[in-house]
């Protein structure tokens, strides 16, 4: 497997689930533009709302997508969760809120535990690197 240079990922603990990592995150060095395809479900989660509204957009670092949790049907909560962690998580990188997406996928209906990502984005940010081939 190739991965592309500039490109470094890593993935997580935060506490959602038990024991096995739940949080993950794809960071490019450089600015890379950015894309989407999106449900048209009136449903949408929080972090599906963001990034529609936001793509396609040039000079994105990161995307961080936590599983066991799908921050969907919890009202403005859940895009106040949303902003949390990419500015969180864009600290921790050194680089603009604006330019991380999030993604969520799990238990719908139930809040977010932001402040568990918030925690955990540090850890997340230090402990990237690079893909190993295979």
């Amino acid at each position: 497997m190739k991965t592309p240079a500039g490109f470094a990922y890593s993935g997580v603990n935060c506490g959602i689930k038990a024991a096995r990592k739940d949080l993950a995150l794809v960071y490019s060095e450089t600015p890379c533009a950015a894309a989407g395809c999106f449900t048209v479900n009136a449903s949408r989660a929080a972090p599906v709302r963001d990034a529609a509204a936001r793509l396609p957009a040039a000079g994105m670092h990161a995307i961080v997508a936590n599983s066991g949790n799908a921050n969907a049907l919890v009202g403005p909560d859940g895009a106040t969760d949303v902003r949390d962690v990419c500015a969180a998580v864009g600290k921790a990188l050194g680089v603009p809120a604006g330019s991380v997406l999030a993604a969520s996928t799990g238990v719908i209906g139930v809040r977010l535990p932001a402040s568990k990502l918030v925690a955990a984005a540090p850890l997340l940010a230090s402990s990237r690197g690079g893909a190993i081939e295979l």
